[in-house]
Order: structure tokens, then sequence, then C-alpha cells
């Protein structure tokens, strides 16, 4: 599975991150949650502890409109590493909620990555004063 990766030499625009995630976040909320008999293998309180962070996350990320801290990045990327090893190669039944928790946690993580490498008020201010004439 591909991480989602901005086509252009510029970055996306963090509006532009905060629509995308917002979209995926409804979509997220929507899915059903898997049924027992689709995750034998995997405890039920693993599923639903990811759920939740997974959603606090998001949550977080677009109450702060896209500013978060380097904690709730590490946090999310612990998330995204949690539902890779549930993911097995091949079919399985809980794939079709699995696949989905990941690419949404993907595009979360990639915004985060965008927001918290782009969005220093220290470094935006000293680039704007060597950018003043002197």
């Amino acid at each position: 599975m591909r991480e989602p990766r901005w086509q252009s030499a510029t970055a996306p625009s963090r509006l532009g991150l905060i629509a995308a995630v917002t979209d995926r976040y409804a979509a997220f909320r929507r899915v059903p949650y898997p049924d027992d008999t689709l995750h034998r293998d995997i405890p039920v309180r693993q599923l639903a502890d990811l759920h939740a962070r997974l959603g606090a996350s998001a949550s977080s990320y677009l109450k702060a409109l896209g500013h978060v801290d380097h904690s709730a990045a590490a946090e999310l990327a612990t998330i995204v590493h949690d539902i890779r090893t549930l993911t097995r190669p091949g079919y399985a039944p809980v794939h079709r909620y699995l696949l989905p928790w990941l690419r949404f946690a993907d595009l979360l993580a990639y915004a985060t990555e965008v927001s918290t490498a782009g969005w220093r008020p220290e470094t935006r201010e000293a680039a704007l004063a060597h950018q003043l004439p002197c």
C-alpha cells in the first residue's frame, strides 16, 4: 500500500490537508465496526483501542486546525505501526476494516508530517527576517 504524497514541488496547503482529513474522518466514523467473527486471532479490545486512538488523533488534529505537536505526531506513528502489524499478506476478512483505517491513518500521518515540518513559528520568523532588506 502506497502512502499519500503530494504530486508537486510545492507543499500542499494546510487548509487543503485539513479539508482532506475532515472528509476522510467523516468516512472513518461512518464505517461499521468489525464484528467478532472476522478477527478471532485479534483481541476485540485491541481493535477497539486502535479505532479510538485513531479517532482521537484525527479529532485533535482537526481541533488544532492542523497545528500538532511532536508528541501527537509520535502517537500517530505508533497507531500506523500498530494497524500495519495487524494486516497480513493476502486476503483476510478483517482487512475490509483495517485497510481503510490504514489509508486514513496514512493520510493523517502525512498531514501531520507536513504541518510539523512546515509550521514552526521560530523558523517562519527567522525566514521572514532574512527576507527583510537591511
